[in-house]
């Protein structure tokens, strides 16, 4: 059957590989950036900082040589190492991101990037000298800080791109581009210190032993599309119903005498044939196609027959000429899979690899000089060797089908079959990105039972184990879909998978699941089991069970391995469970993505037929110990192999990355504008003996949010506050003049009773009036304008949030009432898209054409009934004189003692639902917040995030075309949706005529299966694609 429910696995993979791949260059600052160190002096020992903070350093000894890209710097692993002196920019409490290129020579424990020393690490990153990879540190306040591991090694002797990411305590660990690792730490919040920042050693050591290159940190928690990860594709052919290069390089290739066909995936038109006797695809000799010191190829290819001996796969052979380049073929000696690199005297790898079952396979070919050469099959290494030459190239084409792309040559070795998705590297790249190509697409075979409860307890894998049901009944899932999970009594409700020989599993298994228990679990309760009690093997099983008591897994053979955790969950929520067994090798168990316990495991499975049952321990309605399950259970997975970190989270996430969600229960706390808040001056906190000497007010708070992003002495040019950089050009926001936070108080010394106005106008009042903005002006009590006080109080309470001043998750609240501005309904939207959408209307009313008596009848009415319900329905005024536990704010010490003192964290005093205009979503995700996103102009296109996301059965899609697009002819704009294979699905848009502005369209997706799609706009030149998620 197709694979319409596989893509979820690898949909981070197919994403990113296709849709916003970045090709590996040097990275260039943006508004999170507070440290880039490009490394590309050419002599002496100053390091220069590329971002805005100027934070550069200097070098200790350290060798500059050739880095990753253009220069970089040898580290000795004794003494060399650079210094980078603290400063505010560099003090991150949360939201972190620390990334470079190593090569590392020795697995000393060597210290990367350290902020602060040895034995008080704010946040470090450094080598494991045991081989567990990066470890990242962080301070705990005490002599020692926590240490966190990847448990993933990195290579030596080759450049690898390292990223940690940290939000709110979750630490995910990125190898290459690939998550490795996610673990949730025992704090949520990173310490500040005065200490120096360090790279490649601390004034005390451990020093690194390697070379390093492109150092960024970065004030954010980065996405994987952001790391700048090196493939070096230089021809990809997908076959997409023809042989065009989609990698970008031009190598299209010309077709003799192949035929379309279909592709393992059973689209028509997707793959190429060949007939073994005179087809092949000619792709040139493009510079891009002659490498010299390395080269990958990777290819999927099926023989119906078996191969002939003597066909190639791929070819660029040069025989008459001083050089051989690089093929992949069937061939002798062996016979069998074969590749061939190098020089005159060429590398030979022979693997004695022949299939003869008709089947598709994934072949990759890697070679290096000096180096390594390597042959996989479906991500498994088949041999490799030492290489002895480098490439010499010629001007011999890339022949596709044969080994030379000439209809004259004797020696043509044809190929007999079907070939698709091949792809070359002027690298060669790692298993990691071998075994991602290999599963990419949903193309999963060792998913060997899948349970979706799509109104049964079918098995949607490819392997036929459907489920029987003996009482269990179906119920509303974790995203409210009606019968799509099962609800089990907990006295005798199961259900029976069988044991169909893809069950019966050895040496790996992985188990994934989704179960809700609304009294808490019962101890003694199985979600999964397959278990033979009364046989010499135990299989395996996950369970809620003593000893601890807590979640717990059983995998192994007689005397079988037990992974306990102390997880017991009472909150009625809903959770991902996940546990991966390998022998030898590790035992693994996950909650939510975060590895709750491992262990190394002793032996293998002794396979039975025992039944696979959901719910209870075994599939037997007399078993006096079934343990039956009391709660719901969902999206059941079972793998033949241990799922890497990365594909956990995959599993959790779905989509990938979605960031923490605030709960409904969460009480938020918003600034109110008042005479009594904002005419106060800020009260410096000062200690004696213990005790606050004076009590702080509403604008302390309001200037530890403006300390957050702006220096306390001065706002220059091109610093952002409230989203906005600061400009001197008047078509950008009137509010920006400010140097500090006492200027925001000149704004709220009044009610703003008068008439709501937008800024690319200033109005009158008085004469009614208005004139065009000719230069930024300072927010001040004369501007009468309950727009721009209200807009500006709304953005700052958002701020206070994301910042922390205040309760986090308040800008992913919805709208929950209908209100309609400039022809826009709000409803369902969140506070951070409501904050983008009121800047554009406030700044760009007049691009809008909206300029009516009517029109600021509904911006007024916008500013009453949301904006201001909004800022003052979770407001509370300061309750200084009550006791320390009652009062509504605390005072942070550990920011005190950093000489931060406007330290106020204010409390929640109302959940959402107190709240009549907003509510809380399960699932809302806005992908950019205000603060981070770029502000609309007139001089950009934009496509948005569509709204709802996920969404059943109806989306809205929102785009943007600038002022200045549409010059003497019309702009043709196309808009399409495709779903994971590429395959176009609906056309919304074909070559229309649109005009300036903001435009909004309609998808409805009822007669399409769920899954994740994409929709690509295309304006003139413009051209950007999105994802989104249908959840029926």
């Amino acid at each position: 059957m197709k694979h319409n429910t596989l893509f979820l696995l690898n949909l981070f993979i197919f994403f990113f590989a296709f849709v916003i791949k970045i090709n590996a260059q040097e990275y260039t600052t943006d508004a999170n950036t507070v440290l880039l160190l490009h490394m590309n002096e050419t002599s002496g020992n100053s390091v220069s900082d590329a971002s805005e903070f100027g934070n550069n350093g200097t070098a200790t000894g350290t060798t500059i040589i050739n880095g990753k890209f253009g220069k970089g710097r040898s580290f000795n692993g004794t003494t060399d190492g650079v210094t980078i002196a603290n400063s505010p920019s560099l003090q991150i409490t949360n939201n972190l991101t620390l990334e470079c290129w190593i090569n590392a020579s020795s697995f000393n424990a060597g210290t990367i990037i350290s902020k602060g020393t040895t034995h008080y690490r704010t946040y470090a990153i450094y080598l494991a000298s045991d081989q567990r990879g990066l470890i990242f540190e962080y301070s705990t306040g005490g002599v020692e800080g926590e240490d966190i591991s990847s448990n993933v090694s990195v290579q030596l002797g080759e450049w690898t791109h390292i990223a940690v990411t940290w939000t709110s305590g979750l630490v995910k660990f990125y190898v290459n581009g690939n998550l490795v690792n996610s673990v949730q730490a025992n704090s949520t919040t990173l310490l500040t210190d005065q200490e120096n920042l360090y790279i490649g050693s601390t004034s005390s050591g451990p020093h690194f032993d390697g070379a390093i290159d492109e150092v960024r940190i970065s004030n954010k928690a980065r996405q994987l599309n952001e790391f700048n990860v090196n493939d070096d594709l230089v021809a990809y052919y997908p076959f997409n119903g023809n042989a065009n290069d989609e990698s970008g390089n031009g190598n299209n290739g010309t077709v003799e005498g192949a035929t379309l066909t279909t592709d393992r995936f059973g689209n028509a038109n997707s793959a190429y044939y060949f007939n073994g006797s005179n087809n092949f695809i000619n792709c040139g000799h493009n510079p891009s196609l002659q490498l010299t010191n390395a080269v990958s190829i990777s290819a999927w290819v099926k023989t119906p027959g078996g191969p002939q001996i003597g066909s190639y796969i791929i070819g660029k052979v040069a025989y008459n000429q001083p050089s051989y380049e690089y093929s992949l073929e069937f061939e002798y000696p062996v016979p069998g899979l074969k590749a061939d690199a190098g020089g005159e005297n060429y590398d030979e790898l022979t693997t004695n690899f022949l299939p003869a079952d008709s089947q598709w396979y994934h072949i990759t070919a890697t070679w290096e000089y000096p180096g390594l050469f390597k042959v996989y099959k479906n991500g498994e290494l088949l041999n490799s060797m030492i290489t002895t030459s480098a490439i010499e190239p010629t001007d011999e084409d890339v022949a596709i089908g044969c080994v030379r792309a000439r209809t004259d040559e004797y020696f043509a070795r044809y190929f007999l079959g079907m070939i698709d998705d091949i792809r070359i590297y002027n690298r060669a790249i790692t298993l990691a990105e071998i075994d991602s190509l290999y599963h990419e697409g949903g193309y999963d075979p060792s998913l060997v039972a899948y349970y979706p409860f799509n109104g049964n307890a079918n098995d949607e894998s490819d392997y036929g184990n459907n489920g029987t049901v003996n009482g269990a009944t179906l119920t509303t899932d974790r995203f409210g879909n009606a019968n799509s999970a099962y609800s089990f009594n907990g006295s005798n409700n199961f259900i029976n998978c069988g044991h169909n020989t893809s069950l019966q599993l050895t040496n790996a298994v992985t188990i994934s699941a989704w179960f809700k228990t609304p009294e808490g679990p019962k101890i003694g309760s199985y979600i999964i089991g397959k278990v033979a009690y009364d046989q010499p093997s135990y299989e395996y099983s996950l369970e809620f069970e003593l000893p601890v008591p807590g979640l717990k897994a059983d995998v192994g053979g007689e005397n079988y391995d037990e992974l306990t955790t102390n997880f017991l969950p009472t909150d009625s929520q809903w959770y991902h469970v996940a546990v991966t067994w390998e022998y030898p090798g590790l035992f693994k168990i996950y909650k939510n993505g975060e590895l709750l316990n491992s262990m190394a495991t002793t032996s293998a499975i002794e396979p039975t037929n025992e039944d696979v049952a959901i719910g209870c321990v075994r599939a037997r309605t007399d078993e006096y110990f079934a343990r039956y399950f009391l709660g719901m259970i969902d999206d059941i997975r079972i793998y033949n192999r241990a799922l890497s970190a990365s594909e956990i989270d995959s599993l959790y996430v779905l989509p990938p990355d979605v960031p923490p969600q605030p709960q409904d229960t969460v009480k938020f706390r918003t600034f109110k504008q008042t005479v009594r808040d904002f005419t106060q001056k800020t009260v410096k906190l000062q200690y004696k003996r213990g005790q606050l000497k004076s009590q702080p007010n509403i604008m302390t708070a309001v200037e530890n949010v403006f300390a957050k992003q702006v220096s306390k002495s001065r706002f220059p040019k091109g610093r952002t506050f409230l989203g906005i950089q600061r400009l001197d050009s008047a078509k950008y926001y009137a509010w920006i003049d400010l140097k500090k936070a006492s200027d925001l108080a000149k704004g709220f010394t009044n009610e703003h009773t008068g008439q709501a106005y937008p800024l690319d106008y200033l109005r009158n009042p008085a004469k009614g009036t208005k004139k065009k903005l000719n230069k930024a002006v300072k927010f001040t009590s004369s501007l009468n304008n309950p727009a721009i006080a209200e807009g500006m109080l709304f953005k700052l309470n958002i701020l206070a949030s994301d910042s922390g001043i205040t309760p986090q998750g308040f800008g992913n609240l919805t709208l929950d009432t209908t209100i309609i501005l400039a022809g826009r309904n709000l409803k369902g939207t969140t506070m951070y898209q409501i904050a983008n959408y009121f800047d554009s209307i406030m700044t760009f009313w007049g691009k809008f054409g909206i300029d009516s008596t009517g029109d600021y009848v509904n911006l007024g009415a916008f500013v009453q009934s949301v904006l201001k319900p909004i800022n003052e329905g979770f407001y509370d005024s300061l309750n200084t004189t009550a006791t320390i536990s009652n009062r509504n704010y605390t005072v942070d010490s550990v920011k005190i003692a950093a000489k931060n003192i406007y330290a106020v964290t204010l409390k929640g005093i109302k959940t959402a639902s107190d709240i009549h205009v907003v509510k809380y979503v399960s699932g809302t995700k806005e992908e950019n917040h205000f603060s981070e996103a770029k502000p609309f102009t007139p001089n950009s296109f934009a496509l948005h995030q569509n709204y709802p996301n996920p969404f059943n059965p109806t989306t809205t899609i929102r785009f943007s075309i600038p002022v200045g697009a549409i010059h003497e002819s019309p702009l043709q704009t196309t808009l399409k949706i495709y779903n994971v294979l590429g395959q176009e699905v609906a056309t919304l848009l074909n070559n229309e005529t649109m005009e300036e502005g903001e435009h909004e369209i309609q998808f409805d997706a009822s007669g399409i299966v769920s899954g994740m799609y994409f929709y690509r706009l295309t304006a003139g030149s413009f051209v950007e694609t999105r994802k989104m998620l249908l959840l029926k």
